[in-house]
């Protein structure tokens, strides 16, 4: 089935660059509550917004993200619209320890969406293999999260949410503490969304990229290689789009 997103300028998706077709991405998301305040029926805006965020498996760059006060359900519908759009793209929701992540995995669930992020644990006792719904802390705890999110930095990934990178700065001043008030919602969708890539590569479910051919002899065995190693695989495809445009 087909996704189709409409240009809205008030909505909270900013998309930089579209799915490419034969390209991989990985979603990560953090949940928040979205519980309507009692009194005034709004949307209580005190506490972090929920956050999707899109990377390129093969460039780790940024190529969308999702910012919004939305509740868990709704919520759930919409990253797996999103994940969907990026060529069903492995879709992992934080569920443990909030509550919130997990009402929006089965939401996904009952959307039909089938490439959700599952957790597994191996147990050193037994060997025995437990899987749980969602991304979970026990796959790293925040600390090393945000340590892949430094090392992003350093190896100068692109990141182009403005939101992102002010998170980071607070982040990673030189205290390193984040304050209760503090928002992290991109930040930690962001460092799942890495997290879930390097499993994959590890894995040998993502092809490295290579550098450009330095002659048409070298461009030539390149694609023959491709060619028979996999009729399937996707040769890369430069996006050279840096428009950003808005959905809901």
């Amino acid at each position: 089935m087909r996704t189709l997103l409409e240009a809205n300028p008030h909505g909270g998706l900013s998309i930089w660059s579209p799915p490419i077709k034969g390209r991989q991405y990985a979603v990560g998301v953090d949940t928040s509550s979205g519980i309507r305040n009692a009194k005034t029926k709004n949307i209580d805006k005190e506490g972090d917004p929920s956050a999707a965020c899109v990377i390129d498996m093969e460039t780790c760059e940024q190529v969308a993200e999702w910012e919004g006060y939305v509740i868990p359900v709704l919520w759930g519908f919409a990253v797996a619209r999103l994940a969907r759009y990026y060529n069903d793209a492995p879709l992992a929701i934080e569920t443990q320890p909030s509550p919130h992540g997990l009402a929006a995995y089965n939401a996904a669930e009952r959307y039909g969406y089938a490439n959700l992020w599952i957790s597994q644990k191996v147990d050193l006792m037994t060997g025995g293999v437990s899987e749980r719904k969602g991304w979970t802390r026990a796959q790293g705890s925040t600390e090393h999260l945000f340590n892949r999110v430094r090392e992003a930095l350093h190896a100068e990934y692109l990141i182009r949410s403005e939101r992102l990178l002010d998170q980071m700065a607070a982040c990673f001043q030189a205290e390193a503490k984040i304050k209760s008030t503090d928002h992290d919602d991109c930040l930690v969708a962001y460092g799942i969304a890495l997290m879930v890539r390097d499993q994959a590569y590890i894995q040998g479910q993502v092809k490295p990229q290579l550098p450009p051919p330095r002659d048409l002899a070298e461009a030539y065995w390149r694609s023959q290689a491709e060619r028979y190693a996999s009729a399937d695989q996707p040769k890369p495809i430069p996006d050279d789009s840096n428009d950003c445009w808005n959905g809901v």
